[in-house]
């Protein structure tokens, strides 16, 4: 990040947007955990001032994010709208409305302080972000302590996998270009789905999405982007920013296409000038 924004105007430097969301799980699988209450996450989502957070951690041209799915991804069938645009966004950052949803999470919670972990990777730039939001939700949610537990890839993967977790900075990119590919994660019973949030309504529409409205494009969309919408309007994830790959690039370089999924580069139109 530092070197990024170190090198951002220099003539060769080039942000490649991914098809790659950065997401906050929490872990919902326990009947008597804190996390099932809608308040406290809608708390921490608002608190979390995501476009500070690409621009001064960040720095490399990481986007924040607008929901689940990443924008310039999938586009409408109907009029090629970018589903980010579809789906609108719930995402802001909004001390105000952190602290009245954390005033309602602690009355229907019955407490007055809530301590919770963080799991992690022990990447330089997902310890920086832990770090701040550590710091953001303590300042803003009066009563709420935060540890940090940043551990190697494959530590955070068994632990998150196993369940053993408060609060869980993962991530995925898109194995193909489609919302589904992030949609279909969060389907209750999902592997992939490691906080266990559930919602019979949106298993339905990714259900529909998948066989009845399958072959109808445009009913497929709406399935998909009514999906989207709920999970956002229940904060079931809550997402943080779009990832984007920083690069210096020689500028007579011309023509390097970078998809955001599937094979990463078409050098067929690149040419040396």
């Amino acid at each position: 990040g530092e070197l990024a924004q170190q090198m951002a105007n220099d003539e060769g430097f080039v942000s490649q947007p991914e098809a790659t969301t950065y997401y906050f799980e929490v872990n919902q699988r326990d009947e008597k955990s804190p996390f099932r209450n809608e308040n406290l996450r809608k708390a921490i989502s608002y608190a979390i001032d995501r476009d500070a957070l690409v621009t001064s951690i960040l720095g490399d041209g990481s986007i924040a994010s607008t929901g689940l799915v990443p924008e310039g991804m999938t586009f409408s069938p109907s009029d090629n709208t970018d589903f980010t645009k579809s789906a609108g966004s719930v995402l802001e950052y909004d001390e105000a409305k952190a602290k009245e949803h954390w005033e309602k999470a602690k009355e229907e919670l019955g407490i007055d302080s809530l301590e919770f972990d963080i799991l992690a990777s022990d990447t330089d730039s997902t310890k920086k972000i832990i770090e701040y939001v550590q710091d953001t939700l303590q300042k803003t949610l009066d009563g709420l302590t935060v540890t940090l537990s940043p551990v190697p890839f494959s530590v955070r993967l068994d632990r998150s996998n196993a369940g053993d977790f408060d609060m869980l900075m993962g991530g995925w990119g898109a194995d193909y270009a489609d919302a589904s590919s992030f949609t279909d994660l969060f389907t209750t019973g999902n592997s992939y789905n490691r906080g266990q949030w559930s919602n019979e309504e949106y298993d339905a529409l990714i259900k529909s999405a998948s066989t009845t409205n399958v072959n109808d494009p445009e009913k497929r969309w709406e399935d998909l982007v009514n999906a989207e919408k709920l999970i956002m309007s229940e904060q079931g994830v809550i997402p943080v920013y779009q990832k984007a790959e920083a690069h210096l690039r020689a500028p007579n370089v011309k023509g390097v296409v970078a998809h955001a999924a599937g094979a990463q580069y078409d050098y067929k139109w690149t040419s040396i000038e």
